[in-house]
């Protein structure tokens, strides 16, 4: 996973039993520091997440201790010079954690997980260096979380619900409420008052459109719930990004399998129709998240070449939306053997902006092992 502040960038990955690993480049990727080992014990660690803003750099992941699985996390607050040693914010030793996301804001920071099936958050308003109790807010896995300013918003899975969580105190303290919406993979994003909510809900006749809803005042109530895939079918895994009035939706179609934009440059009051970033007749993988800076947003997926060979592709607009990267989007890898950004259900690739610049990371097996790649414009 890459992250950015500025021209600092940070990715981080796992090398499963050997740890999690980072390493920082503070002009933009031309040059990088050496790697730092983030994981100091245990047995195997995944699922590495990272977040920055400022001089804050967070990272967190799962790893198992004794064999149940923990959520690990550490920090820097000097754009990554250093990181804290890590500790283990999972107050449930008995039971196996799972998928950590991260949302920071500052030195506000909150990780959520999923713990054997329900979904948990906790948070801190010192960097790490201090951590409020869990909040089980979540009844089913995959949470996602979002920050802006001490607010903070957390959506899990819901089975005839959504679960929802909204904190004005930085994560201290927590409203809880369930959607009455089936959904799956819901995904959150914030900007100012503005909270956006969007998730994918299957229907037996294969329509299967990508829901949401927009809270205007910092997610105490919502608007209705509205489809914003348009007249795309058949659409998984939504992901959003907002950043001023600007918010983005990203999906993926499996009618045929296709990647998918759409945006609105009005805080969702309206949107444009959405813009196939895939060739026609090209499978389109995940993760497709986007990234935002000024007018400039950016995606990236996994698509394959020929045979089993696999790339990664990203697409971007400089005009806030109004038109992207040629369908086929720009072959960021130039993978010749193996794979890059694979279609599976675990983010393999990513990408993040500073302006006109773009950071993207992917995992490959082109050398035989796998291996952690990146580039940037």
């Amino acid at each position: 996973m890459v992250a950015n502040s500025g021209q600092y960038v940070y990715v981080a990955w796992t090398e499963e039993s050997h740890g999690i690993f980072i390493r920082v480049s503070s002009n933009g990727g031309a040059t990088w520091a050496p790697e730092i080992k983030l994981s100091q014990k245990g047995g195997t660690a995944s699922y590495p997440v990272i977040t920055a803003n400022g001089s804050y750099v967070y990272v967190a992941w799962s790893q198992t201790v004794s064999t149940v699985g923990q959520i690990f996390f550490a920090a820097s607050s000097n754009y990554g010079a250093n990181f804290s040693t890590a500790i283990d914010v999972d107050t449930n030793i008995s039971q196996t954690s799972i998928t950590p996301v991260l949302a920071g804001y500052g030195s506000d920071i909150s990780v959520a997980w999923s713990n054997n099936g329900p979904s948990y958050v906790r948070s801190s308003t010192d960097g790490g260096v201090t951590w409020g109790p869990a909040f089980n807010i979540g009844a089913f896995h995959e949470p996602q979380l979002a920050a802006w300013g001490s607010n903070v918003y957390f959506v899990s899975d819901g089975h005839g619900g959504m679960s929802y969580g909204v904190s004005n105190d930085g994560g201290a303290t927590w409203t809880q409420s369930t959607f009455d919406v089936s959904s799956a993979e819901p995904w959150v994003a914030a900007a100012g008052s503005y909270v956006y909510i969007m998730w994918e809900q299957k229907h037996t006749n294969g329509t299967a459109p990508i829901y949401g809803m927009i809270s205007s005042n910092y997610g105490n109530s919502f608007g209705p719930v509205t489809i914003f895939s348009g007249s795309v079918i058949n659409d998984w895994e939504p992901q959003v990004s907002a950043s001023g009035s600007n918010v983005y939706l990203a999906f993926r179609s499996l009618s045929p399998q296709s990647a998918w934009v759409t945006m609105s440059s009005n805080n969702g009051a309206t949107w444009t129709t959405p813009t196939g970033l895939s060739s026609k007749g090209q499978t389109a993988g995940w993760p497709l998240d986007v990234a935002i800076s000024g007018s400039y947003a950016y995606t990236i997926w996994g698509a394959p070449t020929a045979g089993s060979v696999w790339n990664a592709y990203a697409s971007y607009t400089s005009n806030n939306g109004a038109t992207w990267t040629s369908p086929g989007g720009i072959d960021v890898s130039n993978n010749a053997a193996g794979s890059a950004a694979p279609a599976t259900d675990v983010a393999s690739a990513s990408i993040m902006a500073n302006g006109a610049n773009a950071y993207a990371a992917w995992q490959s097996t082109q050398t035989g092992n796998e291996q952690i790649w990146f580039a940037y414009s």
